[in-house]
């Protein structure tokens, strides 16, 4: 392939449609579904569309109005705080949940619920380990039966 100048290379991975609509990227993408493109190094998609349009966000985060990580299209994104990109996440419902221990509430740790499901598996009851970690059975038996914590090996 020969070389390309940065834009046209950018414009080339971008579904451009009507001004309202969303324009997603269509080269990669990271596992939030952002895009990537190499400028300068690696950046995401959305902030290459603001730097191609004269609006480059500097050291501000690129906030997108349609909520689609994936759109690349300059009406709908704008430069913004963390906390305005935070509220924004929020609003839409896009926040993931803590999990494990970061979770605000936790009362076990990683190592904890490992320990609790060996001792499970050798025999000790749940009524027990709830007793000795401090915590009500029904969390024992959701540890042990991986109904939660289910990300912990």
């Amino acid at each position: 392939m020969a070389w390309q100048m940065p834009e046209v290379r950018f414009w080339s991975k971008v579904d451009v449609r009507g001004t309202d609509e969303c324009w997603p990227w269509t080269g990669s993408v990271n596992r939030d579904g952002y895009g990537r493109f190499w400028l300068d190094g690696a950046q995401r998609a959305h902030r290459a569309a603001l730097r191609f349009m004269g609006r480059a966000p500097g050291g501000a985060y690129v906030l997108h109005s349609c909520h689609n990580p994936a759109c690349c299209n300059p009406s709908h994104l704008r430069a913004g705080t963390q906390l305005e990109n935070m509220r924004d996440r929020d609003r839409a419902g896009r926040r993931k949940p803590a999990r494990g221990e970061r979770h605000g509430l936790a009362k076990l740790t990683a190592d904890d619920v490992r320990r609790m499901r060996r001792l499970y598996d050798d025999g000790c009851r749940v009524g027990d380990l709830a007793r000795d970690f401090g915590v009500c059975p029904t969390t024992v038996s959701g540890a042990v039966r991986r109904k939660t914590w289910a990300h912990i090996p």
